[in-house]
């Protein structure tokens, strides 16, 4: 399939870029009753039933023909509605998965963008939004009920992964108050989160950050261009600034 006959698509409906992709080797795709059917699931995943692309469950615009690629990576549950993707030009992407659980939920992807790992967006009207020449190796981002933003030019590690609930509810035994509510993640421009770090829900990072491998960000980081390390993490050194 052409570059161009992708680029015809790009402004369409999902539903309408698997068909333009369906024809191609790269894109094996199969149009079943209520909706287009992917003849695989996410790699490693552990839910039970195939994901289902249905019309109007996900709507689909990106900058270029490249974007226009990643339509094949994006899931939907059967529940799902008036979900949408936007992404930038330049986007490249490997082993990428994105799915979608809920209504009205969102993700933004910003121009030059390189990703690889998983994107999962649960609940009603929640975002994740990816700034331009952000950078993930294998890395996971989890919106459940709260919304995840990162800046421009992150780097996201290998294993790194950014949890904005703890997807189980805890509460008082007592009075009955939720005690684990789930909160946004707001990761400031040009953060580093080292292989194996794990930012969970309520956490803001500075802009210039440093997480340390396998660091635990339970609480934020007001304090920008400085590196945290440790479980919980800390700050351990003050006006760092670093280089890809």
């Amino acid at each position: 399939m052409t570059p161009q006959a992708i680029e015809a698509a790009q402004d369409a409906d999902l539903s309408d870029i698997v068909t333009a992709l369906a024809g191609s080797a790269e894109a094996p795709v199969r149009r079943g009753r209520g909706g287009y059917r992917l003849p695989f699931r996410p790699s490693g995943s552990a839910l039970p039933l195939p994901f289902v692309l249905r019309r109007g469950s996900v709507s689909f615009r990106a900058g270029d023909w490249r974007g226009a690629l990643a339509a094949t990576r994006v899931f939907a549950h059967r529940n799902a509605a008036g979900n949408s993707v936007v992404i930038g030009r330049n986007f490249r992407f490997d082993r990428l998965e994105v799915v979608f659980c809920g209504v009205g939920n969102s993700l933004v992807i910003g121009d030059d963008v390189n990703w690889s790992g998983a994107i999962r967006i649960r609940g009603h009207g929640v975002s994740v939004s990816i700034g331009s020449r952000c950078d993930s190796k294998e890395g996971r981002i989890v919106a459940a009920g709260a919304s995840i933003s990162l800046g421009t030019d992150c780097l996201i590690a290998e294993d790194v992964e950014l949890r904005s609930s703890d997807i189980h509810r805890i509460y008082d035994r007592e009075s009955g108050e939720l005690l684990n509510a789930p909160a946004p993640i707001v990761i400031g421009r040009r953060t580093w989160l080292c292989g194996g770090a794990m930012v969970l829900k309520g956490v803001e990072l500075a802009e210039g950050a440093i997480v340390g491998s396998r660091a635990v960000v339970a609480t934020s980081v007001e304090e920008p261009r400085c590196v945290v390390a440790g479980n919980p993490a800390r700050i351990v050194r003050r006006g760092v600034i670093w280089k890809r």
